[in-house]
């Protein structure tokens, strides 16, 4: 059986740990652009069915929800990561299934509270601060998926810690294939609104369901009988897991504030219209996003496992190669397609979007400068200074609320892209500063 310093990369030649992470992180980056790509197709396609009139209403729809969801759940999944890897090197099995569970039953507790939430505030939130009159039931539709989404977080966190990146790659696609598929479906044959609405909750609900089921067999056949384990076994850890718990919903839930106030600002202050921009912008975001969020899922679980076993210099001289080597190339690359191929969008999009552009191209900017840095977010999180991350991050969605509304109401969608791109800029620069000062890099 191979030792902890053989599997992972604390001692293994720079070409095979190069190879090894490019190849990990090439299938999940492939599925999450495969997976962005039909997610972009199907918006697009939404788009131009519904006018941006009616898409906006769509996506002021989804945001409500989703943002109570993002308020209230734990958001495990960095913490249950952090620990099953840990506790499979460890060897502690009663550990690891302790945790496992504990993240299952938390999300789903929360998730159901939330969809309790929605169902009794809907009706006034949609019809007096959204202004989306009869629609506002599509919330409740919404809402409902919830609790399937809640059980994929500790799935997540199970197929990262083996290095299953295959299977999480299938599963991160199939979602996203069904919705390419009954978005456009249901909205050709005149469901309108709804078909995009029934169309993206249908797409979650199967998928989920799927991924939950491959989950329980996985652990079964890894630990029999796994449901029996009892939460005792993690008395020794609770304080820490807390903790950890509770940095990290903390920070989470400031990034989907980030990421759903503007978005409802603009709904509420601009109109349904410019919602769209901004929802538009995410979509197009998002093939930034996967490319870093699968090199964190890459990094995550080497770093707390290089940590665990004290391999603190290690940590040191690997992330600066992996910034040299796949952060600062792609990146740069990344930018100056942006640049160049911006104002193209207009052809995809349509000539109702020729006043978002701008800001589109603001928006992916300001995306781009977490590529450079990759490593920055899983460094803090598996080197157990969540905290700082935590304050840094509040600090910079702070800065955004205070200046959104009067942004807002002078510069529209365009003032909301460059206030938010230039924070995260600003946010990132600043993170790096202090992990230095820290030691940690």
């Amino acid at each position: 059986m191979r030792n902890s310093s053989e599997e992972f990369s604390s001692s293994s030649p720079k070409e095979e740990e190069s190879r090894d992470i490019l190849k990990s992180a090439g299938v999940l980056t492939l599925s999450q652009y495969t997976a962005s790509l039909l997610g972009l197709l199907t918006s697009i396609i939404a788009a131009r069915l519904l006018g941006s009139y009616k898409f906006g209403i769509t996506a002021l729809l989804f945001s409500y929800p989703q943002l109570i969801f993002s308020f209230f759940s734990i958001k495990s999944f960095s913490v249950t990561t952090r620990y099953i890897s840990i506790f499979r090197k460890e060897e502690k099995k009663e550990a690891l299934i302790g945790i496992c569970k504990l993240g299952f039953l938390l999300d789903f507790i929360i998730a159901l509270i939330v969809l309790g939430i929605v169902s009794l505030t809907a009706k006034w939130v949609g019809i007096k601060f959204l202004h989306v009159r009869e629609h506002w039931k599509f919330m409740w539709i919404i809402a409902s998926v919830f609790p399937l989404l809640s059980l994929t977080s500790t799935s997540r966190a199970v197929l990262i810690s083996w290095e299953y990146f295959g299977k999480l790659a299938f599963f991160q696609v199939l979602e996203k294939i069904l919705q390419f598929i009954l978005v456009p479906l249901l909205i050709v044959r005149g469901w309108g609104i709804s078909g995009m609405v029934w169309g993206i909750v249908t797409g979650q609900a199967l998928s989920n369901i799927v991924f939950f089921i491959y989950t329980l067999f996985f652990l079964h056949k890894h630990f029999p009988a796994w449901w029996r384990v009892s939460f005792r076994v993690l008395h020794g850890y609770i304080k820490e897991v807390v903790n950890l718990f509770f940095q990290n919903y903390w920070i989470v839930t400031m990034g989907s504030f980030l990421t759903q106030i503007p978005l409802l600002l603009l709904g509420n202050l601009r109109g349904p219209e410019e919602a769209g921009f901004y929802r538009i912008a995410q979509s197009l975001s998002l093939g930034i996003t996967y490319i870093v969020g699968a090199l964190n899922k890459v990094v995550y679980p080497r770093l707390s496992t290089l940590w665990a076993v004290g391999e603190y210099s290690k940590i040191r001289k690997i992330i600066w190669r992996w910034s040299i080597r796949y952060g600062f190339p792609i990146g740069t690359i990344l930018a100056l397609l942006i640049f160049f191929l911006t104002p193209l969008l207009h052809l995809v999009l349509g000539r109702s979007y020729i006043p978002a552009l701008s800001g589109i191209r603001w928006f992916l900017l300001g995306s781009v400068a977490s590529l450079f840095f990759f490593w920055l977010n899983p460094l803090y999180y598996a080197t157990g200074k969540i905290n700082l991350w935590a304050k840094g991050y509040t600090i910079n969605v702070f800065l955004v609320v205070i200046l959104i509304y009067s942004i807002i109401t002078d510069y529209g969608f365009i003032g909301v892209a460059i206030l938010v791109s230039l924070t995260q800029v600003m946010f990132i620069i600043g993170m790096v500063i202090l992990a230095r000062i820290k030691g940690l890099i």
